[in-house]
């Protein structure tokens, strides 16, 4: 059975406890609802374990630590696996060694070792916060019923996988030689990891157990993702939490959302996810552009396009433009490649009055993210490796697992330099660069690819275009980002603005505080979160820098 991922069985089991006891669905996620999973014995059997746990109320849409309210304030929460059997704490269980009030790996390495009944207390203690905790393998066709509890400090014996010097990132705690925790660290990222090895821990305690079907899930295959500057993948919960806290109200209440420098579209589809119906979308890179303008099933014939991407998967390469300016003495791709770039976006060029403006433009991002799955870089697009990578030398097949994950919602999607847009609505939210490094500069070869307008290149070693936007510097230049960002906020006229920036960035935060000012905007809340730089810098061990939201309302006419 397929699942878009792991977050959404989860849902759908909360889901399915809120209508077995008649109860409102409190969640963004409104299309958890039509999810349909035909498991054998699992809802007569999650019925049974909840029957006397007088449920009230679901208040999983606060993300908290409980996701149910039951009779005299007791709580509940939902843990699912469906592959593994490992389960992470609340908060603690994924988070910064400095929230934890470690300075480094080496000395949090030693706390677990030297005083591992403390640490297994510790994350013990934190993922059993609830009353009680239902915990379900589907995997193995089990549910658990789990009180809250303490543990006795000297119960039990531990040993560990590793010592302090054959420690690099990943250790396991043993209990009478059964893996009850593993303890990770990484090495280029700040960040600390505990999971509990549900399996050995309920051996070790008297869990109430059920037992139901069990199935396989299967999470969907991801058509892949664009390793792009400054891309908010890993900041989407830090984004919406700041939004919602602002505004006091769920994303699904927001009536428009203005995503304005939208890159990869990331933002504006996790708010279509949470449940905005009004989005627009805004780019000055043209593949931005076709990147967010087809997230919605509006004008997709979904059977069509799959069908004619069978065809462009069995088409007869073409030495066109992508193979002669980036495959022949530029090394962006294989030749191979590069031929079947050219012949399937030749070919999807061919056939454009066939198909919506949305079938085209999605077709045109299906190419784009195979072409960057077998591309030989590193990173970005600024440079390519002198040796093709394993992942390179892959023949390129286009995949259209993407149009399974459309979404239901009112888009509108410009091109355009931000400095000659008129703004309104209910909330804007805006990414800009954040430093001097351009997208037309790191992204020009899926620039070529999705317009394919085969454009004279510098002779240099990367093959730059000679021309680029108007406009693609007014955000990442010294002498311009101040005037620009005065410009761009004086033509903002929604309720609320919203910025993301960096404790990094080429504005500091104190200037970026004085434009909102400047600019009529108030009640100026600066939302902030430790957060992992792109790419290390060599004059600095420092790898962590602050991510800022400068959230700001202004009073419309």
């Amino acid at each position: 059975m397929i699942v878009k991922n792991t977050e959404t069985i989860g849902l759908w089991v909360e889901f399915l406890i809120c209508k077995i006891h008649n109860i409102p669905f409190k969640s963004s996620r409104t299309y958890i609802k039509d999810l349909k999973y035909n498991i054998p014995r699992f809802t007569d059997q999650l019925k049974e374990i909840t029957k006397d746990l007088h449920i009230l109320e679901h208040i999983g849409q606060t993300n908290g630590k409980h996701d149910f309210l039951l009779k005299d304030n007791r709580t509940l929460s939902v843990k699912t696996t469906i592959s593994s059997d490992k389960i992470c704490p609340q908060e603690v269980g994924q988070t910064t060694l400095s929230k934890l009030k470690f300075i480094d790996n080496t000395s949090y390495k030693k706390w677990v070792l030297s005083k591992p009944q403390e640490a297994f207390d510790f994350y013990f203690n934190n993922l059993f916060t609830s009353t009680y905790t239902i915990y379900i393998n589907f995997k193995k066709g089990e549910i658990f019923i789990i009180p809250s509890q303490k543990i006795v400090s000297n119960q039990f014996t531990f040993n560990f996988t590793k010592n302090i010097d054959t420690w690099i990132e990943s250790c396991s705690m043993k209990i009478s030689n059964k893996t009850v925790a593993e303890f990770q660290v990484h090495n280029n990222r700040n960040c600390i990891k505990c999971r509990f090895n549900m399996s050995n821990i309920s051996n070790l305690f008297d869990f109430k157990k059920l037992s139901f079907t069990k199935i396989e899930f299967k999470v969907a295959k991801s058509i892949g993702t664009f390793n792009y500057l400054g891309s908010k993948t890993k900041l989407l919960d830090f984004i919406e939490k700041s939004i919602v806290d602002y505004t006091k109200k769920p994303i699904q209440d927001i009536s428009s959302f203005y995503d304005l420098f939208s890159g990869t579209g990331v933002v504006s589809s996790h708010f279509m996810k949470l449940g905005c119906k009004n989005i627009a979308t805004n780019d000055l890179m043209y593949y931005s552009y076709i990147l967010t303008s087809c997230l919605t099933i509006k004008n997709i014939n979904v059977n069509k396009v799959k069908d004619f991407v069978k065809i462009l998967n069995n088409i007869e390469p073409l030495e066109g433009y992508i193979y002669k300016t980036y495959s022949t003495s530029r090394k962006y791709f294989t030749a191979s490649n590069a031929k079947l770039i050219d012949a399937i976006r030749t070919e999807i060029e061919k056939d454009k009055n066939s198909f919506t403006l949305e079938e085209y433009n999605i077709l045109i991002k299906i190419l784009l993210y195979s072409a960057t799955k077998v591309a030989n870089i590193s990173s970005t697009y600024g440079a390519f490796l002198k040796k093709f990578k394993k992942s390179a030398l892959v023949k390129l097949k286009l995949n259209d697992c993407i149009l399974n994950d459309l979404y239901d919602c009112n888009l509108t999607s410009h091109n355009k330099n931000v400095l000659n847009l008129q703004i309104s609505g209910d909330v804007c939210y805006l990414d800009p660069p954040y430093n001097s490094r351009k997208y037309s500069s790191n992204y020009f070869v899926m620039e070529s690819i999705a317009k394919y307008d085969k454009p004279k290149v510098s002779d240099g070693v990367t093959g730059i275009p000679l021309t680029e936007p108007e406009g693609s510097s007014s955000f990442t230049s010294k002498t311009s980002v101040s005037s620009s960002f005065h410009t761009l906020l004086s033509k903002i006229k929604t309720k609320y603005v919203f910025i993301s920036y960096n404790s990094e960035s080429i504005l500091n935060k104190q200037e970026m505080i004085d434009i909102l000012l400047a600019n009529s905007f108030k009640n100026i809340k600066v939302y902030t979160e430790e957060y992992k730089r792109f790419k290390s810098n060599s004059k600095t061990n420092n790898n962590v820098i602050m991510e800022y939201i400068f959230s700001a309302e202004t009073t419309l006419e």
